[in-house]
C-alpha cells in the first residue's frame, strides 16, 4: 500500500473513531457531566491525528508522523471510560495509560522521530513494558478498577481480586513515576546540550513536553502517596492542557526549525560568496550549525580514509558524530558534530549540499598535504636507513678489512725482520700475509656490493633527491 492510501485509510479511519467515541460519549455517559468529554476526546484526539498525518505526508521517513497519529487513536479510545458501555469500557480501561508513554515516547524523539542514544531506548522500552503488562493485569483482575470510580463493568476481567489489582497499580505507578523522571531529566540534559540555534526550535516542544511530564510526574506521586484530591485534579488538568499543546507546539517547532535552518543557510551561502573569507569555511559552517567545536574532514581519493585540513590521519573522537558529504554521487569531505545534531538531519544535509563545492575545493588541498606529509615521512624513514647501513658498513669495515690490513702490515713487517737471518720463517709470513690480503680483497669487494646496492635502493625509493642527501653522508659510496 501507497504512503497515499495509507494516509488516506488512517485519516478516514480516525474520523470515523472519534464519531464513534463522541457519539458514545453523547448517549451512553456514566453521568450527564460526562457528556463533556466528548468534545475533549475529539479536539485532542483529532489535533494529533490531523497534524500527525500532515507530518507524515510531508516527512515519509520520520516517524513522529505515525506517533502522532498513534497518540490521536489512543486518546479517543482512552475517553471510552466514561462510556456506559461494558465493551468500550472495558477497551478504555485496557488502554487508559498508552497516550501518556506514547507521547513521552514522542518528546523523546522529536523532531526525527528516531531515539538517538542508549538512555532514550531504554527508558521508553520499560515505559512500554510497564504499561502493556500494568493494564493487561489490571484489566484481567478486577472488575470494577479503582481509576475508573468503580464505576463501569470490565469484561475482560477473569478473576475480580481488587487487592492484587490496586498492588499491581501501585507498582505501576510507582515505576511510572521513575520513568517519567528519567524522561524529564533526558529532555534537560537534551536542552542544555543544544545549541543556541536547536533551542529556538526545540523550545516550544521541549517546554511542553517538560510541562507534561512534570504534571505527570506530580499526578503519579499524589495518586501513590494518596494526596489532596484538590492538587491530582490541578496536575490533572494541566497535563491535560499540555497533551492538547503538544501537536501545535510541533508545528511551532516545524516552523522554528525551517527558520533557522533557512538563515543558517543563508549565511552560510553569503558568507561562500566572499571569497576572500573562504580561508575560514571551518568557522562559517560551524556558526551555521552552532556548534563551535565543528570539525571539516575530507575523503581521500586514494584510500579509505578521513584526513584533516593539514592531511593528518583523522579519527573520529568519542562523543562526536560524522556527517558525511557527497558530490555528484562521490563523499567528498564530512562533519564532525555534536551528537545532538542528528535531531535535525535536513540541516546538516542542506548545509552540507551548500558547501560541498568549497569543501571539494579544500578536499584537493588536505590531498597535497597529506602526499606531502607521507613523503616527508618517507624521506625520514629513507635518511633513517641509509644512516643504519653506513653504521653497519663502518663496523663491518672495522672490524674486517681494516683488522685484515693491519694484520697483513705486521707480519710484512716480521717477515723483513726474518729475511736475513731465517729465510724460511719469513717465506712462511710472506704466505700467511698474501691469504689475509686475499681475505681482505674479498671483504673490500663485498662491501663495495652492499655499497652499491645501497645505492641504488636509495635511488629506486627516493628518485627526487633524497638518496643524494643520504649518499653525502656516505662517503664510502664515491670511493
Amino acid at each position: 500500500m501507497s504512503v497515499n492510501r495509507r494516509l488516506w485509510a488512517a485519516g478516514l479511519a480516525g474520523i470515523a473513531f472519534g464519531v464513534l467515541v463522541a457519539v458514545l460519549l453523547v448517549t451512553r455517559p456514566f453521568s450527564p457531566d460526562d457528556r463533556g468529554n466528548a468534545f475533549v476526546a475529539l479536539i485532542v484526539g483529532w489535533s494529533f491525528l490531523g497534524i500527525g498525518l500532515s507530518a507524515w505526508r510531508s516527512r515519509h521517513d520520520n516517524r513522529v508522523g505515525p506517533l502522532m497519529v498513534a497518540v490521536g487513536f489512543a486518546w479517543m479510545a482512552t475517553m471510552l471510560i466514561h462510556c456506559d458501555v461494558p465493551l468500550a469500557f472495558s477497551v478504555g480501561v485496557l488502554v487508559s495509560a498508552a497516550p501518556f508513554v506514547l507521547v513521552v515516547h514522542l518528546l523523546l524523539a522529536y523532531p526525527s522521530g528516531r531515539l538517538w542514544d542508549r538512555s532514550s531506548r531504554a527508558i521508553i522500552a520499560a515505559a512500554y513494558v510497564v504499561v502493556v503488562v500494568g493494564s493487561t493485569l489490571v484489566s484481567l483482575l478486577t472488575e470494577h478498577p479503582a481509576h475508573t470510580d468503580r464505576r463501569g463493568h470490565n469484561l475482560f476481567a477473569v478473576a475480580d481480586a481488587p487487592g492484587a489489582a490496586n498492588a499491581v497499580q501501585a507498582a505501576s505507578t510507582i515505576a511510572g513515576f521513575v520513568l517519567v523522571a528519567a524522561a524529564g531529566l533526558l529532555l534537560l540534559r537534551r536542552w542544555r546540550a543544544a545549541s543556541a540555534l536547536q533551542r529556538r526550535a526545540l523550545g516550544p516542544v521541549l517546554g511542553t513536553g517538560g510541562a507534561l511530564v512534570f504534571t505527570l510526574a506530580i499526578t503519579l506521586a499524589s495518586d501513590q502517596l494518596d494526596g489532596p484530591p484538590w492538587l491530582t485534579g490541578i496536575a490533572g488538568a494541566f497535563a491535560l492542557l499540555a497533551v492538547f499543546a503538544t501537536p501545535y507546539a510541533y508545528m511551532a517547532g516545524l516552523l522554528g526549525f525551517g527558520w533557522s535552518r533557512g538563515r543558517a543557510v543563508g549565511a552560510l551561502v553569503g558568507h561562500l560568496n566572499r571569497p576572500e573569507e573562504r580561508s575560514t569555511l571551518r568557522d562559517a559552517v560551524a556558526q551555521a550549525l552552532g556548534d563551535p567545536e565543528l570539525e571539516v574532514v575530507f575523503k581521500r581519493r586514494d584510500r579509505d580514509e578521513w584526513v584533516d585540513g593539514e592531511g593528518r590521519r583523522f579519527t573520529l573522537p568519542p562523543g562526536r558524530a560524522l556527517t558525511e558529504i557527497r558530490r555528484d554521487g562521490e563523499t567528498t569531505g564530512g562533519l564532525v558534530h555534536a551528537i545532538a545534531l542528528h535531531d535535525d538531519p535536513e540541516l546538516l544535509r542542506a548545509v552540507g549540499n551548500a558547501a560541498a563545492l568549497a569543501l571539494d575545493n579544500l578536499r584537493l588541498e588536505a590531498e597535497l598535504r597529506a602526499r606531502v606529509s607521507e613523503l616527508q615521512e618517507s624521506r625520514a624513514n629513507i635518511i633513517a636507513f641509509g644512516l643504519a647501513e653506513r653504521r653497519r658498513l663502518e663496523r663491518d669495515l672495522h672490524d674486517g678489512a681494516q683488522q685484515r690490513l693491519v694484520a697483513l702490515s705486521l707480519q710484512v713487517n716480521l717477515a723483513r725482520a726474518k729475511l736475513q737471518d731465517d729465510p724460511a720463517t719469513a717465506a712462511m709470513l710472506l704466505d700467511s700475509a698474501r691469504e689475509e690480503l686475499r681475505q681482505a680483497l674479498d671483504e673490500l669487494g663485498g662491501l663495495a656490493d652492499r655499497v652499491a646496492a645501497l645505492d641504488g635502493r636509495l635511488r629506486i625509493q627516493s628518485p627526487d633527491g633524497v638518496g643524494t642527501a643520504v649518499r653525502a653522508e656516505l662517503p664510502c659510496a664515491s670511493s
